[in-house]
């Protein structure tokens, strides 16, 4: 009975992202993501109590397994900054095919209005600014920096860079004219010249 709640849930919380991609928020119904599921729609009531629970429960899904990626990258000791930061490139690429990136900037957009969402969100987005402000401590120190920025304030701004372009790319500006993808990758490249110069000063 277990398994099979779990094969319930996985196959519900799997409609949802297909609905939710191609529907977004606003479009989102039980009955639609029954329907894509093949399930009652007393399966969502039971399993997630209302759409706003299902679409919840695809989030934190979706989120946490992306937080243990990056934790794992960033946590390996082989890998500079400047490869860690290019891996992080590779990953919104995946992210932007897998549905995530949309899934969290609709429900950005939805938490504007509904307080259980942007907690919600928020609380993810605060897991991601723990994560990557231990980083830059850690690449402050390793590099030899001197910044009027502090880690804390790093981060703010790599997450806005990230998430400001997520939210470009799902509308299709992306381009010469607005390099989104192309001006992250440029940033792994500074990384990488400090780094060089890094290893000149011994």
């Amino acid at each position: 009975m277990a398994d099979r709640s779990r094969e319930t849930r996985t196959r519900l919380i799997e409609a949802a992202r297909q609905v939710l991609m191609e529907h977004g928020y606003s479009g989102l119904s039980t009955r639609r993501v029954a329907e894509v599921a093949g399930m009652p729609m007393s399966q969502i009531r039971y399993h997630f109590g209302s759409k706003e629970g299902m679409v919840l429960a695809l989030f934190e899904a979706m989120n946490d397994a992306l937080l243990d990626r990056q934790q794992a990258m960033f946590g390996d000791p082989n890998l500079p900054l400047s490869q860690q930061w290019a891996l992080a490139c590779d990953f919104l690429e995946d992210d932007l095919n897998s549905g995530y990136v949309r899934v969290l900037q609709e429900l950005i957009a939805a938490g504007w209005s509904n307080p259980v969402i942007r907690d919600a969100v928020a609380e993810a987005l605060d897991g991601w600014q723990r994560l990557l402000v231990v980083v830059a401590r850690r690449a402050t120190r390793q590099l030899g920096l001197t910044s009027p920025f502090s880690p804390d304030e790093i981060v703010a701004l790599v997450s806005v860079m990230f998430l400001g372009s997520e939210s470009q790319i799902l509308l299709g500006r992306d381009g010469p004219q607005v390099p989104h993808r192309k001006a992250l990758r440029r940033i792994g490249v500074a990384i990488e010249l400090l780094e060089a110069g890094r290893k000149d000063r011994g």
